[in-house]
C-alpha cells in the first residue's frame, strides 16, 4: 500500500511496537497509557494503521493482506527484531507475518487475539449476519449505518461502559472523545466496513498452530465480546505459551488497567 502511514516514535534501544486493533474509532491512542512507559529504555513505535487514526484514509476497503504488508514494511525498516504487542485482529496480522518472516520478531505479546470467526464460531450471530453484515456489504448503506452508530457519543460511550471496561465509572470523557474523534474522521467507514461485512473476519486458530516465535497472551478476566472461553480454547492450542488474565478488566485493559499491562510486558524476557 502506497499510502501515508503515521508513526508515533520515542526512545532508543531495542524496538517495541504496539499495534492497535480494528474497530470504529480505533487508533494508536489506545496505547497512550502504556507505550510511553517504555521510551526510557526502548525504541517505541506506535503506528496508526492505514485507514485508521491520523494515517491516510483511502477510499477503498483495507483487507488482511494489506495489513500484513504494511506491518512487514514497518518491521523491515527497524533493522533489528522487535517485540510486537498486538491487539485483537492485529494479532492475526502479526502472526501471519511471523509465520513467513520470523526473523522480524523478538517475541509477540497477544492482547485478546481474535479474528472474529475463531474456532468455527462467528462473532456475529445469525441476526447480526442478516442485518449488519448485509447492510455493510453495500457501501452506500454501510456508510449510513456506520454514521448512525459510530458518529454518536452515546454509542461509543455505551460500548466502553458495557464491553470495554469492567468498572463503568472508570470510562472518562477523554477516552470517549479520543475514539469519537477518530471514528468521525473523513472516510473512516471504509476501514470499518470489512469486519462488519465479513471480508475481514477470519479464524485465528490456525495461526496459533503455526506460530514459531516466542509469544504470550493476555486477556481481560471479565471480557465478554470475544469471550474468555474462546481465549482459553485458543490458549489450549499452545499450552506452553503464558496466558495472563488481567483482573478487573474487560476488552480494554490497556486503558483500564495500564499498570498491570506494563508489569506483564516487563515480566517477559529482555523487557
Amino acid at each position: 500500500m502506497s499510502h501515508r502511514h503515521l508513526l508515533h516514535e520515542a526512545g532508543t534501544g531495542e524496538p517495541i511496537v504496539f499495534l492497535h486493533g480494528i474497530g470504529g474509532g480505533a487508533s494508536a491512542w489506545t496505547w497512550i497509557f502504556v507505550a510511553p512507559t517504555f521510551a526510557p529504555s526502548h525504541r517505541v513505535i506506535v503506528p496508526d494503521w492505514v485507514g485508521w487514526g491520523a494515517s491516510e484514509h483511502p477510499s477503498r476497503m483495507i483487507l488482511f493482506d494489506d495489513y500484513v504488508a504494511s506491518l512487514e514494511a514497518l518491521l523491515d525498516d527497524l533493522g533489528s527484531p522487535a517485540t510486537v504487542v498486538a491487539q485483537s485482529l492485529a494479532c492475526g496480522f502479526a502472526m501471519a507475518l511471523a509465520e513467513r518472516r520470523p526473523e522480524l520478531f523478538e517475541r509477540l505479546i497477544l492482547h485478546t487475539p481474535s479474528g472474529g470467526k475463531d474456532l468455527g464460531e462467528d462473532a456475529f450471530g445469525p441476526l447480526a449476519r442478516l442485518t449488519v453484515t448485509s447492510f455493510a456489504s453495500v457501501p452506500v448503506v454501510g456508510f449510513a449505518f456506520y454514521r448512525m452508530f459510530f458518529h454518536r457519543r452515546a454509542f461509543i460511550g455505551g460500548w466502553f461502559r458495557n464491553q470495554g471496561f469492567a468498572h463503568r465509572s472508570a470510562v472518562t470523557r477523554r477516552i470517549v472523545d479520543a475514539f469519537l474523534f477518530n471514528a468521525r474522521r473523513p472516510k473512516a467507514a471504509w476501514s470499518a466496513l470489512p469486519f462488519a461485512n465479513g471480508k475481514l473476519r477470519f479464524d485465528i486458530a490456525p495461526y496459533f498452530d503455526r506460530l514459531r516465535v516466542p509469544a504470550s497472551i493476555f486477556w481481560g478476566a471479565q471480557e465478554t465480546q470475544v469471550g474468555l472461553d474462546i481465549g482459553r480454547r485458543l490458549a489450549a492450542l499452545r499450552p506452553e505459551l503464558p496466558f495472563h488474565l488481567i483482573e478487573d478488566s474487560k476488552a480494554c485493559p490497556e486503558l483500564e488497567q495500564p499498570e498491570a499491562i506494563i508489569a506483564m510486558i516487563r515480566s517477559g524476557q529482555r523487557i
